[in-house]
């Protein structure tokens, strides 16, 4: 048998007792240490952040906008403002220009940007016809004016974003015609226009219009004329405005319209008791996935009345798609101008028609004022051919009593006339 070592635990006891007196002092230190940064931190109080805004322009800084001299027509420009503090920022525009040039901010030049939100700020640069040709620089500022009082021995900091661009009026002028097509039938087709100057330092959006065709005025220049239907199609197309000539563009446009759009009121005993609602959407793309609805919104005298979904489509395919409808009101055809507004929608597109059919609906009252009317004009008309008949009388009397004594006779005061000596 092999002994087995046997060591004391009396020999180990001065060791353990050193070591659990250093880990003890450790522990006490580290919870010393805790509670003195624990305090420490609880004593100071979060300083909160300072009022900020930050902000870019839509265009280059220090653009060149583009102006016809003698020209009203206002420039459309924007900047894009953002506010990162956890209150409601107040903001005031304030600009430095020549005389003649004016900034109207969209809904005001005061203005407010929620709490940790953006904002798009759309303003118009406006020049009287009265300002000379020049290049005028411009500052534009949006500064907060909700600011906190600052500490005693400070200066409060209001923060604030500025852009600026000079305002270039040109006596030269030249002139655009934008047209957009359709691709199938060249018809007019309806979308969204932008129009584009593109400036060394970059493109500046200068104009933009909903419709089928605008023309403008412009500074001769490279643009560029972009047209989108939201959904559906979007192109584009470069051009130079040249001083004195007329320059055309046309936009082929692959897309869908309304062809045609009607409502034709159908009376009955000289009343109206249905509206014929006729529609005609072509479309020169393959099938567009649907759902797609055909509405319209029934107004009278400029107030919505109701929508009525007239057609829904799986698919709407390539070519034209005729809908048909009969409208009859729940409460009838009430006095007033009756508009028919069509909108057709799809998962990524809305499309409004261009065109607004109306007719007139004639109150209860109106055949009896139309048979006064008649009866009034009537007695006019006898009226002034008996008056007419007399003078005619006279006039004859006039002329035989001229040939039978060779003197006039009055023929109002007839053939022996009071002679006043």
């Amino acid at each position: 048998m092999v002994p087995i070592p046997v060591m004391h635990t009396s020999s180990l006891v001065p060791g353990v007792r050193s070591l659990g007196l250093f880990v003890t002092v450790l522990v006490a230190a580290f919870m010393t240490m805790s509670l003195t940064l624990s305090a420490t931190a609880l004593a100071i109080e979060p300083t909160p952040a300072a009022p900020s805004l930050g902000g870019s322009p839509q265009f280059e800084q220090g653009a060149d906008f583009p102006f016809v001299a003698g020209s009203a027509a206002p420039f459309r420009a924007s900047v894009f403002l953002q506010n990162p503090n956890t209150e409601v920022a107040l903001i005031a525009t304030n600009y430095n220009s020549p005389a003649g040039v004016t900034i109207n901010v969209l809904g005001g030049n005061n203005f407010s940007i929620p709490a940790s939100s953006t904002k798009v700020v759309e303003f118009d640069v406006i020049v009287a016809p009265s300002v000379a040709r020049g290049r005028y620089p411009v500052i534009v500022s949006f500064g907060r004016t909700n600011i906190p009082e600052p500490e005693p021995g400070r200066i409060a900091q209001a923060p604030a974003f500025s852009t600026n661009f000079t305002v270039n009026v040109s006596s030269d002028v030249g002139e655009v015609f934008v047209r957009a097509e359709s691709a199938d039938d060249q018809a007019p087709i309806s979308g969204d226009f932008a129009l584009i100057y593109l400036d060394a330092k970059g493109p500046v959006p200068i104009y933009g219009i909903t419709g089928s065709s605008f023309a403008r005025k412009l500074v001769p220049g490279k643009y560029r004329v972009d047209f989108a239907i939201p959904g559906i199609a979007q192109t584009s197309k470069e051009f130079f405005a040249v001083k004195g000539r007329k320059v055309s563009v046309n936009l082929s446009v692959s897309g869908i319209r309304f062809k045609v759009v009607s409502a034709e009121p159908i009376t009955e005993a000289k009343k109206v008791m249905v509206a014929d609602l006729s529609v005609e959407i072509g479309s020169s793309l393959r099938d567009v996935p649907g759902p797609v609805t055909l509405s319209v919104l029934v107004s009278r005298d400029g107030n919505n009345i109701e929508t009525i979904e007239i057609a829904r489509f799986a698919s709407l395919p390539k070519g034209s798609t005729v809908q048909n409808y009969s409208y009859r009101p729940v409460d009838g055809f009430g006095e007033g101008t009756w508009s028919f507004k069509y909108t057709l929608k799809g998962r990524f597109f809305t499309l409004d028609s261009e065109s607004v059919p109306q007719f007139q609906v004639l109150g209860q009252g109106w055949g009896l004022v139309q048979r006064l009317a008649a009866i009034a004009v009537g007695l006019l008309v006898m009226f002034l051919l008996i008056l007419a008949g007399w003078w005619l009388i006279l006039a004859r009397r006039r002329r035989k009593a001229e040939e039978e004594e060779g003197e006039p006779i009055d023929p109002l005061l007839g053939e022996d006339p009071l002679v006043v000596p």
